[in-house]
This record gives structure tokens, sequence and C-alpha cells, in this order.
């Protein structure tokens, strides 16, 4: 039955009935702030970790390389804790991703034993057997070697078969039953000789160990032999006597060359060894490169030819030649076949000659084509091509035969780029604190990215989504370069536009940034940075006398030894975190180059920096974040003791000598065990007081923020945290406490350092330890808006009240015929594209539609400020294609339907429906029609069906879609008419026929009725009155 034109009339009438349910006040029990993030920075999605958003193409300290026979590269990308595997070394194109990888489960992943007990931690070596194709891997920090079957002919093989060096792939430990035949301490290199043995530099035991071939598929496998140590039970640096031609310090590598000799790079004695064929247990060192003789060990103040400080892996060409990979010298030295003990290289790789050892050679702080940092291996394909791992430049490159310039890399774009899986503009390496610039709107966000040593600038803090990249850099000359004073040209002296691992920040109400750049021992000031429209330059600097000295030796009022937080106070005094001298120095407004502190905090005068023996009211041990209140009231994270101090009212306090007056994370000014439960804290890092004046503090060492009480209720010593972000509850500590892959969640935190709460109480967090900035909103209940049930998916185009707390400062009700997408001041957006129509917003409650072209699935809703865009709440919630739910009396969801007898009377007990009439259920969630309405629009008078077909035919409903049916009681009814209510907005107008035969036994004031759409789609149960 379709709806009448008179019939439509008494349902308008009828409308604010129909919607009052939507209006209706729910009770909903909500928390301070969601536990789980709703957007982040410095990285691609809220699962990522990897430093500088690693991938598949990106590279992090690789220490190792190998080509196999078929001309397979395999580079061990040691900071990653991965092997990674390209199918040709000779033709790889510049930046070009890996074509496999091995030990993590997919190429962004990078943490220590990224598959379980099978992955690694600072994979080193590697090795490919001869005769198999087989990929050996040292896996330094699990004490093992591991086996990889043939990789290219296993590409989606990730794990290993087999393990050397403990007993099974759960073990780790050093030297596991003691050191034996069987166990390992820190290897570092493999090899394979002629006969197929696999020869293994035990290096923490100072030996090399030889696995005959014949055992290497066996569990549990022994040495048989021994070299460096007098037997297998022992591990001392040179045997326990003086250097000798048959003992080592730390052996690293090994290679053997066609005649079977061995050569052993002994890293700490500064030289490489080579032992004649055979070897036996008794073998002595027949040559030696890097010294002048067999029992000599050293390095000289000035490199010469053939020095080397600390040689790690080998090559052997075809001639006989020798290539040593010196890191430390940032070189590979070439030496000739025939050299002697002492002889001087023959040639040099990464330098313009064989004195000079400097880092990126006339390029730095970039690198280049010709130049090296730390290069830690070398190796020849069989066409000649040099492959050099530049561990320092986190790249591998390729160098044509007898050339000095690379041709190829892997790991960056370019030979000038240099950083940690490739600098990016969004990318992040342990962020610290974050900022908001209020002056003027659209408002900059800052993030001290401490390790890539600079600050990065995103122009609009409200309207930036997860992974985008920052519009700005301070510290580096463009967003690609994270070097340490990166304009000194090797220096590594200050300069006025470099930083060095900054830290603290703050922002003036006038939008002057301050930033304390802790490794510079030093805090700038620039005028607001978005308006600068070159490199963005400071105009003051406090801690040093001029923009080049970076002093810390001395203490007075002046001076600063590595400053980690900054706030500034209601009358712009500046704070300073000065945590090398372990107290906080106050200057006043305005202060610039030179300036001396007015007041001292934890310390009893300016000239004392004293880590204190214990604690008490007037120390402090290593400061780091502080926050200044309204009052005055100074608020310091002092980490060294693991407490928060509060020193009451700073406008008035004396110069030096002020006690704290509260102690947060301890029960006493003089206690400072690391704690955990709600009332401890381990190492926290930063702190800051949202608008009710409650305390939030990031407890870096318990992977948590911490919400404490105000100072209204705060007692004087042992205050308990009545909130926790980063772990399921107060009791618990791990890091990414919810991650089943060691990767971040939205919900979880890792070493958490700075924390900023922005002038709408929403959460930011320098995840540190997950190398992202993520940001928490007040949390949201969404729901259907007609039955409220909770974890069900709201459908499109369908009515969704959202619940929650401080959503808007007014209550409005839209009164138009047409529903706009801001009211009160506020949007609901989801995914941050699609805005949604609204029809009423308070401080708790707002009713919306969801848009018809939102995505189906896990999608995330937020409230924002219309105007500035500015997130209040919001959070993840589920979209389908059906939600079906009929409206009720009494706002529950349940029990008597908001429907209409066939006269258009509200059906109920004193009204119900007779056989044979028609009644119209009005509900949402139906999917889609046959003519889409645009959204927040009324539906047009004429008809509009839904595409779901009604049926009243059991099998048609279930196996023949898409089709609705309703069920009264246990019958299937006629359904005349199913689609949009004409008129209304968003209304689905359900109408059914009750049978004229419908039995006396099922008739009553409470007749269930459920209606199955599109499916296994099930509506609520709602009830009918029928006679």
């Amino acid at each position: 039955m379709q709806v009448s034109i008179g019939r439509i009339a008494v349902l308008a009438s009828q409308c604010c009935a129909i919607f009052g349910l939507l209006l209706a006040p729910c009770a909903w029990v909500h928390a301070q702030l969601s536990s789980s993030a709703y957007r982040a920075l410095g990285q691609k999605d809220l699962r990522q970790n990897g430093t500088n958003m690693v991938d598949s193409g990106t590279l992090s300290s690789p220490n190792a390389l190998a080509i196999d026979s078929e001309g397979h590269l395999f580079v061990a990308d040691t900071s990653n804790n991965r092997i990674l595997g390209w199918k040709s070394a000779a033709s790889f194109q510049n930046d070009a991703a890996a074509d496999l990888w091995l030990g993590q489960p997919t190429g962004g992943h990078s943490n220590p034993l990224g598959i379980g007990a099978k992955g690694f931690v600072f994979p080193l070596g590697l090795a490919v057997d001869p005769a198999t194709g087989n990929v050996f891997v040292a896996d330094l920090g699990n004490n093992r070697v591991l086996r990889f079957l043939k990789p290219f002919v296993n590409p989606s093989r990730v794990e290993p078969d087999a393990v050397y060096g403990q007993p099974d792939f759960s073990t780790r430990g050093a030297n596991s039953s003691g050191i034996t035949a069987r166990t390992m301490s820190g290897p570092r290199g493999a090899a394979f000789d002629r006969a197929g043995n696999l020869w293994v530099a035990d290096s923490g035991n100072h030996r090399i160990l030889r696995f005959p071939a014949s055992v290497l598929s066996t569990a549990n496998p022994a040495a048989d032999l021994v070299l460096g140590q007098k037997d297998f039970i022992s591990g001392i640096p040179d045997h326990g006597d003086a250097v000798s031609a048959s003992g080592f310090n730390t052996p690293v590598s090994l290679i053997f060359d066609a005649q079977d000799n061995l050569y052993v790079a002994d890293f700490l004695n500064a030289r490489v060894l080579k032992f004649p064929a055979p070897i036996t247990v008794d073998s002595l060192a027949t040559n030696v490169f890097g010294q002048a003789n067999l029992t000599t060990r050293g390095v000289p103040q000035v490199a010469t030819a053939s020095s080397m400080a600390g040689p790690t892996n080998l090559w052997l060409d075809g001639a006989g030649n020798l290539y040593v990979a010196v890191p430390n010298d940032n070189r590979v030295l070439i030496f000739d076949s025939g050299a002697k003990a002492g002889s001087p290289a023959k040639d040099v790789i990464g330098q313009p000659n064989l004195t000079i050892v400097t880092a990126n050679t006339n390029a730095f702080p970039r690198a280049s084509a010709t130049s090296l940092a730390a290069p830690a291996d070398v190796k020849m394909d069989a066409d000649g091509n040099i492959f050099l791992a530049d561990s320092g430049n986190n790249r591998v490159l390729r160098f044509p035969p007898s050339s000095k310039a690379a041709a190829g890399v892997l790991g960056q774009i370019d030979f000038a780029g240099n950083g940690p899986n490739q600098i990016k503009p969004g990318s992040i390496n342990a962020a610290f604190k974050i900022a908001i610039d209020y002056s003027h709107s659209p408002f900059a966000l800052y993030v001290a990215d401490s390790n890539n040593n600079r600050v990065l600038v995103w122009k609009d803090s409200a309207r930036f989504r997860t992974g985008d990249p920052a519009d700005l850099v301070i510290g580096q000359p463009d967003l690609t370069t994270a070097v340490a004073n990166v304009d000194s040209g090797g220096t590594r002296a200050p300069t006025r536009t470099s930083l060095s691992a900054p830290k603290g920040l703050a922002v003036a109400s006038d939008g002057t940034v301050y930033v304390a750049d802790a490794g510079n021992n030093r805090v700038l000031r620039y005028p607001r940075p978005v308006d600068q429209s070159a490199r963005i330059t400071p105009d003051a600097v406090l801690g040093q006398p001029d923009f080049t000295s970076a002093n810390s030796a001395s203490v007075s009022e002046s001076s600063l030894h590595s400053p980690a937080g900054l706030a500034l106070g209601p009358n712009r005094d500046l704070f300073v975190a000065d945590a090398g001298n372990n107290r906080v120095l106050e200057f006043s407004a305005g202060a610039g180059t030179g300036a001396t502190a007015v007041r001292v905090f934890g310390q009893p005068s300016f000239l004392s920096s004293t880590q204190p023996n214990g604690a008490s009211a007037q120390v402090l041990f290593a400061p780091q974040g502080l926050f200044v209140d309204a009052a005055s009231n100074l608020y310091v994270a002092d980490a060294g003791f693991s407490r928060v101090l509060i020193f009451p009212d700073t406008k008035d306090a004396p110069t030096t000598g002020l006690a704290a007056s509260i102690v947060v994370g301890q029960q006493t000014f003089d206690a400072s065990v690391r704690g955990a439960g709600p009332a401890g804290l381990n190492v926290p890092l930063d702190l800051a007081l949202d608008s009710t004046g409650s305390i939030w503090v990031s407890d870096e060492g318990n992977n948590r923020v911490l919400m404490f009480p105000s100072l209204l209720t705060l007692p004087t010593a042992g205050a308990q945290a009545s909130f926790v972000i980063g772990q399921p509850n107060a009791f618990t500590a791990s890091s990414n406490y919810n991650s089943p892959d060691a990767l971040a969640t939205p919900e979880g935190l890792s070493a958490p350092a700075g924390i900023y709460l922005d002038r709408r109480d929403t959460l930011y967090v320098g995840d540190a330890g997950n190398n992202r900035v993520a940001h928490y909103l007040k949390p949201v209940a969404v729901v259907n808006g007609a039955h409220f049930q909770a974890s069900v998916p709201v459908g499109r185009g369908a009515w969704t009240t959202l619940f929650g707390s401080g959503l808007s400062t007014e209550t409005k009700l839209v009164h138009t015929s047409t529903l706009p997408t801001a009211l009160a001041g506020r949007e609901l957006v989801v995914n941050d594209e699609f805005k949604s129509p609204l029809y009423y917003v308070s401080p708790g409650q707002i009713n919306l539609l969801i848009p018809s072209a939102a995505p189906l699935g896990l999608q995330r809703l937020a409230a924002r400020v219309s105007d500035t865009g500015e997130l209040l709440a919001g959070g993840p919630f589920s979209i389908a294609a059906y939600s079906p739910g009929f409206f009720t009396e009494g706002s529950t969801g349940t029990g008597q339907a908001r429907a209409l007898n066939q006269d258009n009377s509200l059906n109920g007990p004193s009204k119900p429906a007779a056989r044979g009439t028609v009644v119209q259920l009005f509900g949402t969630g139906q999917g889609p029609v046959v003519s889409p309405v645009v959204d927040g629009q009324p539906a047009p008078s004429a008809p509009d069906k839904t595409v779901a077909v009604p049926t009243a035919d059991a099998s048609t409903c279930l196996n023949h879609q898409p089709a609705l049916c309703v069920a009264v009681g246990s019958k299937l009814v006629e359904t005349p008419y199913s689609g949009l209510a004409p008129g209304l907005i968003g209304v689905w107008q359900v109408n059914i026929k009750i049978p004229a035969d419908f039995p006396d036994a099922l008739t009553g004031n409470a007749v269930p009725v459920v209606v199955l759409i599109g499916g296994a789609n099930k509506s609520n149960v709602i009830t009918l009155a029928i006679k």
C-alpha cells in the first residue's frame, strides 16, 4: 500500500513524535578522553611505528651484503631487524623497493623479533651457501645464526628453518648453556669454505667456529673446530695473552680465498689476519693488514694508508686483492694481493686519498656518489661491480668496475640522501614536544622531531590527516635532511639556523616560538615561523653568548646544559628545564640573547648544578617537562626522581630556595622509587593541564599517560590517577600493550615523551617509541538513531545519534525543511571528508544523517568546530549498507513501535490495529533506494522504494537478495510498501498488512515484529498492538 497525500499530512503532524526518540537523553558513561587515537603524524596509519615511515625500499644502518651465484643481492638492514633481497644486484633501479624480505611479516615492519621467536634482533652478518643457495644470517642480538631456505625460490617464506648457536628458536641468551661448541655470544659474521663448511665469527667469545657441512641440517649442531681459543669452553680476548698470531679481540667477519686461506677481521685489534690453509685448531696467522706485525695493535692518531680503526667486512677479488671496510675511517681500503705486514693500501674507495677519513668528504652533511659514512661491508659481483653497505648513510651503493663514483643506490632517492629510512617531509624519529600557535587561523602545529634534529611545522593543526607531510621545517635546509647542526660544514658546531636534538617547545600568544635546542645547550627564540618567507631563523638565543657556541661546562644564571621542557607563565616569563644542571630557570618576559635568569628552582643558587644525593622538596634531578598555570604555579616533571613537583605562586617566589608544596608519583618528598600503579611514576617526561585543572603526565617508563586530579582535590603526596591512556588499566605497563605483532596500535603507547592539551582539551602525545604524534579526542558513542544498540553498524543515509560530552556550548534544533551540515558551530565529518547533515546539537548529543557517499566498513567520525575545523570528539565506527532500526515509544528502541494504524492514529494498546488492515512502521537504515535523495533533503512526494524488494516468502527472503521480509509474531506478512517516507528526511516507512486470518493466539498488546533486509541484517524487535 502506498502512502496517500492525506496520510502524508497526518504523518507530518506526527513528525515530532517520531523524532522524539532522536532527541531523547541517554545515560552514557563517558571517559575524559578516548583511549584510542583518532589520527597520527609521523606514520602512514595508526599501526605502523618504524623510524621515518619505514617501507620495503628504505634502509637503516645496513651492515652486511651477500650476492648469490644467480646475482641476487641480500642486505642485512640491521636497525630495521630484517634482511632485504633484490632480484638483480647488477641492474636494480635507484631507490628500488626490495623484492623480498626475511624476518618481518611485511615490508613495512621493522621491530625486533618482528615474526616472533624466529625474528631478528640486529642482524649483522650474511653468507650464502654456494652449494644450496640458502642464506645464513648472524643474528647478533639473539646470539645465533639462522638459515633461510633459498629465498628467491621461496619468496613468501620469511622465517628461518634452522638455528645454530642455540638449542631452539626460543632460546636467545648469550652462551645459553655456557661457552661450548654449540653456543655463541653476539656473532657478527659467517662464511663458507670450498667444502661447504659454515664458519662463524663468534665475536663475543673472541673466536671462530667451524660447523661441518654434514651437521648443518641437524638439530643443535656442534662446531668441530675453534680458532682463537685453546678449547671450546674459553672465551677470553686474545685467549688471555698478549696480541699474537693466534688470538682475536672481537673478530667480526671472515672470508676464504680460492685456495681456502682464511682472512679474519679482528676488530678491536684493528687488523686483518691471514691464516694459510688448511685451517686447524693450532693455525697461526702468517700475515697481517693494518698493523706493522702480528704482535702489535692500536690505531694512530692520524690515519695512514695502512691503518684501520676497526675493520669490519672483507672481500677478495679475482686477482687476490683484499678489500677492507673500515667504518670508523669512512673508507674501504684495497690491499694488493702480495701485500706484506704493514704494507699500505694501494687504493681507497670513499675518500679522495689515503690520509683523509672524514665522513662524506666534500659533501657533508649530505652524501654523494663518491663519499662514504661508516661503510660496513664490501662485495663484488661476477662482472666486477663493487657493492658497499654505506651504513652511516643508510644506503647500498653500486660502483661500476674501476670507478670511484657510484652509479646505483638503494635506500635513498638519490646520492645526496642519507637519513635512516629516507628522511621524509612527514616522517618522525622520536617525537618529543608538541605545541600549537593560536595567534592566527589556521593554527600551526609544531613537533620537535628530536632524532631528526628538526622541528616540523604543519600550517593547519585542525585539518591534517594521518601521515600528512609537514609544510615547513626549522633547523634544516629542507624537509628531507636530518643532520645535527647541518650548516656547520662538518664541524658539528651550532649555527643560527641549525638544531641538534630539539626537545621542548613553547608558543607565545603572538606566535613567537621557543625551542629547547638540547644538543646545543641553548634555547632559541623565533618570531612567528609561519610568517617567515625564507629559511626560518631565530632572533635570540638563551644559554649561550651567541649563535655559534654550545658551551655546557660553566654554571651561571645565563648558562644551560641539555635544556628540555619549556613553559610560558601568565606574564610571559619563560621557564626552562635545565636538565643537565638539575634545575629550572625562569627568564623575564622578552629575555633576549645573553639574558640572565631571575629565579632558579631545584638548586640553592645560580652557581650550583649538583646532582642531588636524595630527593627532597627543594631539589631536582634531570627535570624534563614543565607547565605553568594561570596562578603561576610551576609543575615540573622531575624525571630523575620519577615524580612531579608543584612549586606554588612563582611570581612572588624568592630568587632561590622555593620548595615544592606538592609531589605526585611518590608517597613522600624524600622518596624516589620508580613506581607503577595509579600512584606511581617511572621517568615522567612531560605534563600538561586541561581546562578543568586536571594534571596529565607522560609516564615514559610505564608506556602511558596518566590523569591526576586538579589542585582542588590533589593531596600533598601520593595522589592516584583516575584515568590512563596507553594501557588497559593503571596496573599494566607494556609497550603497545594490545599489539599482536609489536607494531603500534591506536590504543597503545611506547615510551611517550612530550604531551600537549589543546584549547579544546584534546590530547597530543609524542609517542617516541612509535615515532609518531598520536592525537586523542573526547570519546563518542555512535549508534543507530532508532534503537541505540551498541556495537551495531549504522547505515548509509541513516539517522544516527552521537553521544559524548563537551560536544557543544549550546543546544540547537533544525526547524527548516532541509538539514544543514553546520549547526551550533559544529560539524560532523566522516573520514575528514564527508560532512553529515545535522538535525540536533547539544553538549551531550548530536543527531545526524550518515552521508550516503561514506564508504562501508570501519570508518572514523569526528565532531569539529565549523569555522576553525578544530577537532573535539570522535572515533572509529562501522558503516553498513543496511542497518535496520525502528522507532519506538519510550525512547528505548524496544517495546511499542512508533507506528500509525490505517486510520493514521498512533498504534498502541488503546488503539490496536485490526486484522486485515495496514500498519505503517517508521525507522531508518533501509539501505539504497531506487531514486537516491540528496543528503539532508526531504524524500519526494512520489514513493521512493527500497532496492530491497519486499516478500512474504521465506525462501525468497533468505536466498534471493536484495530482499526484505517482515515477521509479525511467527508469521511473515505482506509488505505493500518499503521506501522513504514522503516529505520526511531519511525516514524509512514500511507498510505491513495484518492478515485477515491472523491467529487469535498471536494477537495482543505487544505482538513482536522484526524485519530482515539484505540478507542477515535484522532490525530491533518492536511490538504492535493487534486485535
